[in-house]
């Protein structure tokens, strides 16, 4: 009789833990979909609905700055930062194939690899970093090398589809290729076990390859908390997804026409762009969307208000600091991989620093980092701490 009591028992904990488990989930999955339902999606009139301004200025985005003078020794010298991503304790800056590792405050720490296509040898071409390990892609492997925070090599994983980017999700790591230009796509992979979660095809796969020097990515993408955007080049959606289950438009560009086709981009010459607008570059924050474009074959920059729906347009590529009397900062040099939404990273060279000295209204602090510079400095990184909503 005890034993069956007990059997009874045990059926009713197994039967209660389960309901337990599966009220959790649903919880869980409610959240999720909460979340995702209560993500803002925008219609953006750019052809109506923009103010053109001769610059947009640091005041606009950002309530103050602070600079990180990066430190400058024989074993690192920077020419022109091309990849940057900053987290609380580190920073890495990529140059012309090399990677540098940097504490917080811009002392040099480490080179990661010496470049070359010897063992443990590389040509870097993109950085990533997540709660552990630093991450860089190898031109010449095509593989990704794994280091610990601290700088230290560890290992190398090869993947199908690796090109020159890489995007973590998640336990996902999506690759932009344009290898096969009958085939453009970007592929989602388990990052542990490499294979292909999911392939998203480009709508527009026909573009001419030489495109007047505006930009050689067919899709762009950008990481914002825990989602994904991306965009192709001639699309007018920017997409967002948490997981590839789920991918929903984000933001609806409004040229005045919908969904153009490339050749109503594009002339007969792959160098002359057919008078239309496009965005080709974005980066999102809390508040705001920063965005690079064509308009009538010229280079401009949008910036998108999400609390008032203003949109600022400027064909001044640099942004005007107007806090400090510091010089312009120019965001889009960079292939900037910061997720943080609070903050947005510049840099600026030496003598942009010093070519400001007899401005009266440069404040005292960045008149004591202009007088310890030399020309010969490395680049200056600025933070710049961005309006919340």
């Amino acid at each position: 009789m005890k034993k069956k009591s007990l059997k009874i028992c045990l059926i009713l904990f197994c039967l209660i833990s389960i309901i337990n488990s599966c009220k959790t989930k649903q919880k869980a999955e409610q959240a999720d979909e909460t979340k995702t339902q209560s993500f803002e999606t925008f219609n953006i009139d750019v052809d109506r609905n923009t103010k053109i301004v001769d610059v947009i200025k640091l005041s606009d985005i950002t309530d103050s700055v602070e600079y990180i003078p990066l430190d400058t020794t024989n074993s690192v010298l920077i020419a022109k930062i091309q990849g940057l991503h900053v987290s609380d304790s580190l920073i890495l800056i990529r140059d012309k194939g090399a990677t540098y590792l940097l504490n917080s405050k811009g002392q040099f720490q480490k080179s990661l690899y010496h470049i070359g296509k010897g063992p443990r040898e590389a040509y870097g071409t993109h950085v990533g970093i997540d709660n552990r390990n630093i991450y860089v892609a190898n031109r010449w492997s095509k593989g990704i090398m794994r280091f610990s925070s601290k700088g230290k090599f560890l290992d190398e994983m090869k993947y199908k589809h690796l090109f020159w980017q890489f995007y973590f999700l998640k336990d996902m790591i999506v690759f932009p290729e344009d290898i096969n230009p009958t085939n453009f796509s970007f592929y989602v992979h388990n990052r542990t076990t490499d294979s292909v979660i999911y392939e998203h095809p480009f709508r527009y796969s026909h573009l001419p390859y030489s495109r007047g020097g505006y930009s050689n990515m067919y899709v762009w993408f950008d990481i914002f908390e825990d989602n994904l955007l991306f965009k192709e080049q001639v699309c007018d959606t920017i997409f967002s997804t948490t997981d590839f289950n789920n991918i929903r438009g984000a933001y609806f560009l409004d040229f005045g026409s919908r969904r153009l086709k490339p050749e109503d981009y594009f002339s007969k010459s792959p160098h002359k762009f057919d008078n239309k607008q496009f965005i080709i570059a974005f980066k999102e924050k809390s508040k705001f969307l920063l965005m690079k474009g064509v308009d009538n074959n010229q280079l401009c920059q949008y910036l998108f208000n999400k609390g008032n729906k203003q949109i600022l347009k400027s064909f001044d590529l640099q942004i005007k600091n107007d806090l400090d009397g510091g010089p312009s900062l120019h965001f889009w040099e960079i292939h900037n991989s910061s997720y943080d939404s609070r903050i947005l990273y510049f840099y600026i060279q030496p003598h942009e620093l010093l070519d400001e000295a007899n401005k009266p209204s440069v404040n005292s602090k960045l008149d004591q980092i202009r007088k310890s510079t030399n020309i010969n400095n490395n680049p200056i990184l600025v933070k710049a701490y961005l309006k919340q909503p």
